[in-house]
């Protein structure tokens, strides 16, 4: 039996490609559809091709974004933009190992992410490769962040793959600031069979969402020598 794949309607505005991986769970893609020109979140190896037709009608694809380096083995890149002629976004310090893996034409941010319009945001989020980024959209008065795999519940706690060595020496005070956005929703690139396919935050999670983003983002400070 072969992995499967398709495509859906989630939020308005807001499409999922889940890969079905055989025993491996599911990996997801997001297509985010804006006036100002289609987004696509894109994760390693995605079928996207799969579904060209259905984006056709959706208004194609602006631009594509991953998260990370590890994302862009394959041709799924590539035939993205041989279809929608979208560039591909990426941090700076993905570059040398995503240039090896594309020829798709790249745009390049620093630590500070970016922005596209007022409603999309990419953030810098280092820990699993030094330029690891999530992102984060707004849209009808819901904050949406897409999370790649390193955030996650485990039982009543987060799991936050953060890692100031990453980032040293750029850390920047743009971290503490992360734990105090609005957030609604909690999107990840796969989950395992049997987990929450994407999280709905209620009062509580996002307290405790928020605290655990404020003790990773703590700069430690190294004890003093008696």
């Amino acid at each position: 039996m072969a992995d499967e794949s398709y495509m859906e309607q989630i939020f308005m505005n807001l499409y999922r490609i889940t890969d079905e991986l055989q025993s491996r769970g599911r990996k997801y893609s997001y297509l985010i559809v804006r006036e100002e020109g289609n987004l696509l979140l894109i994760c390693r190896r995605a079928l996207v091709s799969n579904h060209f037709e259905k984006i056709d009608q959706l208004g194609g694809v602006e631009t594509q974004f991953v998260y990370h380096s590890h994302d862009a083995p394959g041709t799924h890149i590539d035939e993205v933009h041989s279809r929608f002629g979208s560039k591909l976004y990426y941090h700076q310090a993905e570059r040398e190992e995503i240039r090896e893996k594309t020829q798709c034409p790249g745009v390049e941010f620093g630590d500070e992410g970016l922005q596209l319009g007022s409603d999309f945001h990419a953030l810098f989020f280092p820990g699993h490769t030094p330029g690891h980024t999530i992102f984060r959209w707004q849209s009808g008065g819901k904050h949406y962040w897409f999370t790649s795999h390193v955030v996650g519940r485990n039982g009543a706690k987060w799991d936050v793959g953060f890692n100031p060595a990453k980032a040293a020496p750029r850390l920047t005070p743009q971290f503490q600031n992360l734990a105090e956005l609005p957030i609604d929703y909690a999107f990840p690139t796969q989950s395992k069979c049997g987990q929450e396919e994407f999280h709905r935050f209620s009062e509580y999670t996002r307290k405790t969402f928020a605290k655990t983003l404020r003790e990773k983002f703590t700069p430690i400070t190294p004890s003093k020598k008696k």
